[in-house]
């Protein structure tokens, strides 16, 4: 949908990835106001008691809390949990470096023996290892209702018919680093220091839609307007 070529995969099971933050000491969130339920629903979407929760502000995660950081459904929406997992994987890119990971070298291993796959051929590595040591400059584009759409009659993208050449055009322009002709200013916050503020995990889905921003924003960006409750309140991704 989006007209990249993938020229290679990574893939890291869920168990892998909760393993993986343990080996390397857990990760420091802002998980916002509210505590997040840890399970509470059911396979059919039934609501029952959760098994506990991961306490609000500022924690340190261990690797099962990180999991349920990113996929807890109850009292949140679809784009209220994609929004948290874009800002644990900052949090894990700026806090944990290659150091990090030589030092834990021996548990890293174990996990990805275990839980990770690839198709990585190891004559490109050196050229990823360069790139990690310059740092990341990551870009959010998520594809929700807060997403400019002048092809659309209320200006908004519409998840429930995704318009695919829209998308592709939308992903050039990040890449390209150009803002999308007709959008409006980003009305994000700047960006944020602490980097994985959530939304309420109270919030309504019915919530107020807020003004279409302008794509692309930096996950820095992305992470501060999550906090400040900038979500679309609407019932679904495309995807």
């Amino acid at each position: 949908m989006t007209g990249l070529p993938i020229d290679y995969y990574l893939e890291i099971n869920m168990a892998g990835f909760s393993a993986l933050i343990d080996a390397v000491g857990g990760v420091t969130v802002d998980v916002g106001p509210d505590p997040i339920p840890i399970n509470g629903v059911t396979a059919d979407g039934q609501h029952v008691k959760p098994d506990g929760y991961i306490q609000p502000g500022v924690q340190t995660l261990k690797g099962e809390d990180a999991l349920w950081f990113a996929r807890s459904r109850r009292d949140s929406n679809d784009y209220q949990r994609m929004g948290r997992q874009r800002c644990l994987i900052q949090a894990v890119l700026h806090q944990r470096s290659p150091t990090d990971l030589l030092t834990n070298f021996q548990a890293v291993a174990r996990v990805t023996t275990d839980n990770i796959e690839t198709n990585l051929p190891q004559q490109v590595l050196p050229a990823l290892v360069s790139l990690a040591g310059d740092g990341f400059s990551l870009e959010s584009v998520s594809f929700d209702p807060n997403l400019p759409d002048p092809n659309e009659n209320d200006g908004k993208f519409d998840t429930s018919r995704p318009d695919v050449d829209y998308m592709r055009e939308v992903v050039r322009s990040a890449i390209d680093g150009v803002p999308l002709p007709g959008s409006k200013p980003s009305t994000s916050a700047a960006p944020s220091t602490t980097p994985a503020p959530s939304t309420s995990a109270g919030a309504s889905a019915s919530a107020a839609p807020q003004p279409a921003t302008a794509a692309p924003e930096s996950l820095a960006d992305s992470c501060a307007s999550v906090s400040a409750g900038d979500t679309a309140g609407e019932p679904g991704p495309a995807s």
